[in-house]
C-alpha cells in the first residue's frame, strides 16, 4: 500500500476565502506583501512608509472668487491704493505681478500633478532618456578568477520622444472708460481664473488617456464581466480583479484613479466591507487610506469632477464611472512611469502672460488678459499601469 499524500487544504467556501484574505498585521494584503517581497520590497517596511504618507496629506477645495479677492489684496496692502493703480499694461512690474497671480491660482479638485508629473524641457521637440528596463533585469556571469577584474554592469539607457503643443486661453475685463487704465487687480483675477481653465483641461485629456484602454498594455487590461461587477454582481470579487491588475504591472503600482461612481461601487462590496472592515480604527465604511494600505498604494485619488466634451450637451464624470486605473508614478525623470507631462521652461513656471486692449463702441474698451504655455502628455510605459474595466454596474 502506498503512503497516503500530503495535500494543502482548498478554501472549500466564502467564510474560509474571506480568513485567507484578511490583511496583515500591518494592513496589507496577503498576496500583495508576497508580490512585493518577490520585487524586494520589504513590506512591513513599506506599509510604515505609506502610513507617514497619508498621515500627511490635507485635503484642499477651490478657492471661492472672494476668497482669490482678498488673498491679492492681503499681499499688496492698501486696497484703495491697490484698486486705483494705473500703470501701462505691458509694464514689467505688471507683468511680474500677473504671472505671479496666476501662479497662485490653484484648483483643489484637480488632482492630475498626482498621477502624471511635469518635466520641464528646454526645447519644444527633443529626446528623453529612462533606464533601460531589460538591461537592468538582465542575468550577467559575474563569476571571476581570484585575481582577474571584475566585470562592469550593463549600462544602457532608452529613449523616447516628445512634442509640445502650444496652449492659450484667454479672458476679457470690460472697462467702462477707453481713457482709464485698467485694474491691476481685475487683470490679476483674470489671470488666475484662465489658469485654472488651462489647468482643468490639462486634467481632461489625462484623464482621458487614463481611462482609455488602449493605452494600457494588453496584458494589463482586467475587465469585469457580467455579473461580476462590485456593486451587486453574484461572483463578484473585487479582490482578485484588483490583485490581477498589480500582478501584470511590471513595477508595483502607487496611484489608483477612480471616479466618484467607482469608488461607491467598492465600499458597497460586501467582500471589501468584511476583510477591510478587520483594520483598526474602521467604522465599516471603506476608506481611502484602509484601501492603500491593503493594496500598497500610496495614495487613491476619487474624483467627482464633471466636464462637457467637445460637441457634447451633457455633463459626464472627468474619470468615468466604471474603471480604475493603477500606475506606478515615478517624479524622477530618468525612471520609468505610466504617463508624464512634458512641459517648455519659460516664463514663469512654464506660463507666459500677455495682454492687450480692443476700444469699443461709446467709449467702452475691453481689456484681454491671454496665459500661454507649451506642454504635452504621454504615456512613458504602457506596462507601468493596469486598468480595471467595466467594476460598477
Amino acid at each position: 500500500m502506498s503512503a497516503p499524500t500530503s495535500k494543502a487544504p482548498f478554501i472549500r467556501d466564502s467564510a474560509q476565502r474571506l480568513r485567507a484574505r484578511q490583511p496583515t498585521e500591518f494592513g496589507m494584503s496577503p498576496a500583495v506583501a508576497e508580490i512585493l517581497q518577490g520585487r524586494g520590497i520589504d513590506p512591513r517596511a513599506h506599509a510604515a512608509r505609506l502610513r507617514s504618507l497619508h498621515a500627511s496629506v490635507s485635503l484642499s477645495r477651490a478657492p471661492e472668487p472672494g476668497e482669490q479677492v482678498a488673498a491679492i489684496r492681503e499681499r499688496f496692502g492698501n486696497a484703495d491704493a491697490f484698486a486705483e493703480l494705473a500703470l501701462t499694461p505691458n509694464d514689467v512690474v505688471v507683468r511680474e505681478l500677473i504671472q505671479q497671480a496666476a501662479l497662485d491660482s490653484y484648483d483643489g479638485e484637480n488632482i492630475v500633478e498626482s498621477y502624471c508629473p511635469t518635466q520641464f524641457v528646454d526645447a519644444r521637440e527633443g529626446e528623453y532618456k529612462l533606464r533601460d528596463r531589460q538591461t537592468e533585469n538582465q542575468e550577467v556571469d559575474d563569476e571571476i578568477g581570484p585575481r582577474s577584474k571584475s566585470k562592469g554592469i550593463p549600462q544602457e539607457i532608452s529613449a523616447g520622444t516628445y512634442k509640445v503643443k502650444t496652449r492659450s486661453l484667454h479672458d476679457t475685463v470690460d472697462r467702462k472708460v477707453s481713457t482709464v487704465a485698467p485694474s491691476i487687480e481685475s487683470r490679476m483675477i483674470a489671470a488666475m481664473r484662465v489658469r485654472k481653465s488651462l489647468l482643468r483641461q490639462h486634467e481632461i485629456r489625462c484623464a482621458v488617456a487614463a481611462m482609455t484602454s488602449t493605452n494600457y498594455a494588453s496584458s494589463c487590461r482586467i475587465t469585469v464581466s457580467a455579473g461580476e461587477q462590485w456593486n451587486g454582481g453574484a461572483s463578484a470579487d473585487p479582490i482578485d480583479d484588483l490583485q490581477d491588475a498589480i500582478a501584470a504591472m511590471t513595477a508595483p503600482p502607487t496611484h489608483a484613479v477612480m471616479g466618484l461612481e467607482t469608488w461607491q461601487a467598492a465600499q458597497s462590496n460586501d467582500d471589501l466591507k468584511a476583510i477591510l472592515g478587520t483594520m483598526p480604527g474602521n467604522k465599516g465604511l471603506l476608506t481611502p487610506l484602509d484601501f492603500a494600505l491593503y493594496f500598497a498604494l500610496e495614495e487613491v485619488l476619487v474624483s467627482r469632477r464633471t466636464y462637457t466634451a467637445i460637441g457634447a450637451s451633457t455633463e459626464s464624470r472627468v474619470y468615468g464611472t466604471a474603471s480604475v486605473s493603477l500606475q506606478h508614478v515615478s517624479r524622477d525623470p530618468e525612471a520609468r512611469t505610466f504617463m508624464r507631462n512634458f512641459m517648455l521652461r519659460q516664463g514663469a513656471g512654464g506660463l507666459v502672460s500677455s495682454s492687450w486692449s480692443e476700444p469699443g463702441t461709446g467709449g467702452v474698451a475691453l481689456d484681454f488678459e491671454q496665459l500661454m504655455m507649451e506642454q504635452v502628455h504621454k504615456v512613458i510605459d504602457d506596462t507601468y499601469g493596469a486598468i480595471i474595466i467595466n467594476a460598477r454596474q
